[in-house]
C-alpha cells in the first residue's frame, strides 16, 4: 500500500491510543516512528520515543527507534534518556 494511504491511518490509531491512555509506550513508539519515517519530524520523534523509554524503560521496540532517529540525525553522542 502507498505510505501517502498508510501513515496517516496508523498516526491516527497511534494518536487515539495515546489519547485514551498516555501511559501507552507503544503508542509513543509508534509515533515515533510514524515522525520520524513519514513526517520527517525529528523533534516529535525524540519526544515520543523518549516518552516511551520513560515509561517502559525496557521496551525493545523503543531503544531501537531512539537508536536509528539518533543514527539518522547524526546525534550518536546521546546515551539512552533513562
Amino acid at each position: 500500500m502507498p505510505s501517502a494511504e498508510v501513515f496517516p491511518k496508523a498516526k491516527a490509531a497511534a494518536n487515539k491510543a495515546v489519547e485514551i491512555d498516555d501511559r501507552l509506550a507503544e503508542g509513543h513508539v509508534a509515533l515515533g516512528f510514524i515522525s520520524m519515517w513519514y513526517d520527517w519530524d525529528w523533534s516529535s520523534s525524540e519526544n515520543h520515543l523518549k516518552r516511551a523509554l520513560e515509561i517502559s524503560a525496557n521496551n525493545a521496540d523503543a531503544h531501537l527507534a531512539y537508536g536509528i532517529m539518533l543514527f539518522n540525525t547524526g546525534d550518536t553522542s546521546k546515551d539512552s534518556p533513562n
